[in-house]
């Protein structure tokens, strides 16, 4: 558990270790006051069972005759108001601790799930492909969120054993025979009932992790595959195989909810069942019932509060053990490595692109998937790749927009290399067009856009050019909502607003990816014959299967097993 709480600190920043440095002196403050509050209890009760114990002991006389008060039951009657002004005061302070540790923990799910979301934004795209994306949501929306419960239960864990620490010196101090006695009691019958509930629920805690995993990654195979599922009837599959998912997360969530509410019953029985035996022991040893119910009156209210303290620290030390996983999950996506979020460092393209001795692979151990490939491609060039599948065009084509990496080789706009201080800008140049088109669920406008600032002028004008403009205004124009994934459009409209978003930047290049070959044939010639006319003064690439979408390059490239030549 350590490890776990050295983990937990290694994820706070310089300001929050400050934060959680006054979080620490405000909890020995709480503890301090409530060790008072407990301690103040035995000499009240003291006083107002027997008056005359103001005169007969030298303590209580002392600090009578100190306040200069005229009658005992004065004294008793202001030392009652003292201490129930005390208790509210306890019971502000409390508050105001629950308050700030609540205010700092939750205040970290927000810090964690928007570095997790930056993590991910920022990753190669090497490394982004090879990720599931509904484990990253998951860690998002639901571990970052147990990470959270993780920092507030281990803030309160250190809080509470300050508590009991002190109460626990007060009562070594009152009697630490009768309190020594206590302790080995409740220390042997905890350990008989909880010595293995830290086992199970480690193991409870993994299966959770593992059952949550296939809960999110059903719901998205499921969702993003909806019409196939349709299609081909296999909607009872994927029910079933959200069913066990779900049971499996219900059943270990269950679980813990059964031992952290089980807890407290068996806790109070404990301390009821120990608090008997105090009261018979006390009467066994002083034979004075005089003496009894002050000592017993200060133990009971000790229990009283000490009771809750253990259920809290029981519950979070299962809440530690058992979300273990959230933790692990986050920490190391909070520290995965990804690309810069500098590179626009100014990059010019006025005459070549080029590509010297390019190789390329998706990981050091994998067979290139580019081999040594030579490029030039002139500044107005139209120049098409073509290939069978999983010949490389693809790769090549990431390469060339600055998405990919060369394993060796340089790239090279105008003589200058492409490197990670100029890559952002030169990304700026581009207008992408991918073979499959993912339209968020918003606004023609906000598709456009994609996530740059709106100009509507702009916008229009990159729709009048992508030729669907005027449908849009027989809709809502620019506001007219597209649906998830551009599922409220034909495939014919979901390209022309991909060519508006690629459009809408001004680029120096055009790239089309496949962008044309999920549309009928008829379609793609309108289209191609289009982005033609509109790419007379732009650089122009395009990856395609049939020969007649390239009929006006200039130029044309065949990729076989990675290498290239002229077609």
């Amino acid at each position: 558990m350590i490890a776990y709480f050295l983990k937990l600190n290694s994820i706070f920043t310089k300001k929050d270790r400050v934060y959680l440095f006054l979080l620490f002196l405000f909890s020995v403050a709480i503890s301090l006051i409530e060790t008072v509050g407990i301690s103040l209890v035995m000499p009240f009760i003291t006083v107002a069972s027997n008056f005359h114990i103001l005169e007969s002991n030298k303590y209580f006389h002392l600090v009578y005759t100190l306040t200069g008060i005229s009658s005992p039951l004065r004294f008793v009657l202001i030392f009652g108001g003292a201490l129930i002004f005390f208790y509210l005061f306890r019971c502000v302070m409390n508050l105001l601790y629950i308050y700030y540790l609540g205010k700092f923990s939750n205040g970290r799910y927000y810090i964690f799930t928007h570095k997790l979301f930056q993590n991910y934004l920022s990753l190669n795209y090497i490394d982004y492909v090879k990720r599931n994306s509904s484990l990253m949501t998951k860690n998002i929306v639901t571990e970052a969120n147990y990470l959270t419960a993780m920092v507030y239960q281990g803030l309160l864990f250190v809080s509470e054993i300050l508590i009991v620490t002190f109460l626990y010196i007060l009562l070594l101090f009152v009697n630490w025979r009768i309190t020594l006695m206590l302790t080995l009691v409740l220390m042997i019958t905890a350990f008989l009932v909880f010595r293995n509930l830290t086992l199970l629920l480690r193991k409870a805690g993994d299966k959770r992790s593992v059952f949550q995993d296939e809960f999110y990654r059903v719901l998205n195979d499921t969702f993003g595959n909806f019409k196939m599922v349709k299609l081909v009837g296999a909607q009872s599959y994927f029910s079933e195989k959200f069913r066990l998912a779900s049971y499996g997360l219900a059943k270990q969530n269950l679980f813990v909810n059964l031992i952290n509410n089980g807890q407290k019953p068996i806790m109070e029985s404990l301390g009821y069942v120990t608090l008997l035996i105090l009261v018979l022991v006390v009467l066994v040893s002083f034979r004075n019932p005089a003496y009894v119910i002050p000592l017993i009156s200060m133990y009971a209210l000790a229990f009283l509060r000490l009771l809750p303290s253990f259920n809290r620290m029981s519950t979070a030390w299962n809440t530690l053990v058992f979300f273990k996983g959230s933790l692990n999950a986050v920490y190391e996506d909070l520290y995965c490595e990804g690309e810069p979020m500098s590179g626009n460092e100014p990059i010019n393209f006025n005459r070549l692109i080029e590509l010297n001795n390019v190789s390329f692979s998706y990981n050091k151990t994998a067979p290139d998937v580019l081999m040594n490939i030579d490029l030039r491609i002139l500044k107005g060039q139209r120049v098409a790749f073509v290939g069978e599948s999983g010949s490389g065009k693809s790769s090549l084509i990431d390469i060339l927009i600055g998405i990919f990496s060369p394993r060796s080789g340089e790239v090279l706009i105008d003589g200058g290399p492409l490197t990670e201080n100029n890559r952002y800008a030169w990304r700026q140049k581009i207008g992408y067009i991918p073979q499959n088109i993912y339209l968020i669920d918003g606004s023609v406008a906000e598709n456009v856009a994609c996530g740059r600032p709106i100009n509507e002028e702009k916008i229009i004008d990159a729709l009048e050019k992508a030729k669907i403009f005027d449908f849009l205004e027989t809709k809502e124009g620019l506001d007219t909502r597209v649906g998830e994934g551009g599922v409220m459009l034909s495939g014919g409209q979901k390209q022309r607003i991909a060519i508006a978003r690629a459009l809408y930047s001004d680029p120096d290049i055009l790239v089309l990816d496949e962008a044309t070959s999920a549309l009928d044939h008829e379609t793609e010639k309108r289209i191609m014959e289009e982005i033609f006319e509109l790419s007379k003064r732009i650089t122009l690439i395009i990856v395609a299967h049939r020969l007649t979408t390239i009929s006006q390059c200039d130029t044309v490239y065949k990729i076989e097993s990675g290498r290239l030549c002229l077609s």
